[in-house]
């Protein structure tokens, strides 16, 4: 149905797709990047429940030892799906990293700078990874169901 709305140039075919695409893949709209990537779709309501709705930000929040044994459990090969990411973008890498070294210690945004870089602490305080306790930094706790 959409393929014709898109013919005859009505603008309904984007709400058409994105039907199509919920009923094909089995999630909400938010998660059909992540089960376009591969992600099986029980995992891909969870993540989306988590707030996760790309794999960019899947591949960053992977630097959490929950979400990365959730995953691992579910035979999901996280190296595989977050090679190219990585590759195309340092940042992201470098964020992951920061929450897997970070993730139990007390730190604060001065030793991020000096250690990741400024971008990255820029991204982890944008994306609310990590959360302030008196003058030193936390990294949030998330809740992956």
């Amino acid at each position: 149905m959409f393929r014709v709305l898109k013919a005859l140039g009505d603008n309904r075919y984007l709400r058409a797709l994105e039907i199509h695409e919920n009923l094909k893949y089995g999630v909400p709209s938010e998660g059909i990047k992540l089960a376009k990537a591969g992600i099986p779709r029980d995992v891909t309501l969870d993540l989306v429940k988590s707030g996760i709705t790309d794999l960019r930000e899947m591949c960053i929040r992977i630097g959490l030892r929950e979400l990365r044994d959730n995953l691992r459990r579910h035979g999901i090969q996280v190296e595989v799906l977050c090679r190219e990411i990585y590759s195309n973008d340092t940042v992201a890498f470098d964020v992951r990293r920061a929450l897997q070294e970070l993730q139990d210690k007390e730190f604060s945004l001065g030793d991020v700078e000096k250690r990741f870089g400024r971008d990255v602490a820029r991204e982890l305080l944008r994306k609310k990874l990590i959360e302030r306790k008196g003058e030193k930094y936390l990294v949030r706790k998330m809740k992956f169901y």
